[in-house]
C-alpha cells in the first residue's frame, strides 16, 4: 500500500501538465515557461534519457530537419513531452505535445526500484 502511495505522489509532482501546457504563451520567456512547467527543460520522467527522447518527435513529419530544432526547447514528463520553440530574444514562437507512451504500475514500481 506504501509503495502505491509513492508512486501516486511521483506521478503527480511534475509540472509538466495538460493543463500548465496550456498556460504557455507566444512572446513568454524561457524563464517564464520554466516556472510554468517546473524547471529547466530536460527529462524529467522515468523514461531513460535515450528512450525518452524518442517520443518528443514524429519522425514522418514533414519538416523534420535541421531548422525544426534550431530554438527548440523540451521537458519530458511521464504522461507528456512538451516542445517550445524560442526566437532570438528568448521568446517563444511555438509548441507542441506529445503523449508518452503509458506505463503499468508494476513498470512503474521497477522503474521506481531501479533508479
Amino acid at each position: 500500500m506504501v509503495a502505491l502511495g509513492i508512486v501516486w505522489l511521483l506521478e503527480f509532482r511534475s509540472g509538466i501538465t495538460k493543463s500548465n501546457y496550456r498556460r504557455i504563451r507566444e512572446g513568454m520567456t524561457l524563464q517564464e515557461v520554466e516556472t510554468v512547467l517546473g524547471g529547466p527543460p530536460g527529462n524529467y520522467s522515468r523514461f531513460p534519457d535515450k528512450e525518452a527522447g524518442l517520443w518528443t518527435i514524429d519522425a514522418d513529419r514533414p519538416d523534420l530537419n535541421r531548422e525544426f530544432f534550431i530554438g527548440r526547447e523540451v521537458w519530458v514528463g511521464n504522461e507528456l513531452a512538451v516542445a517550445v520553440w524560442f526566437n532570438d530574444e528568448e521568446r517563444v514562437q511555438k509548441k507542441e505535445v506529445n503523449q508518452m507512451p503509458k506505463r503499468d504500475l508494476l513498470q512503474r514500481l521497477r522503474d521506481l526500484l531501479l533508479n
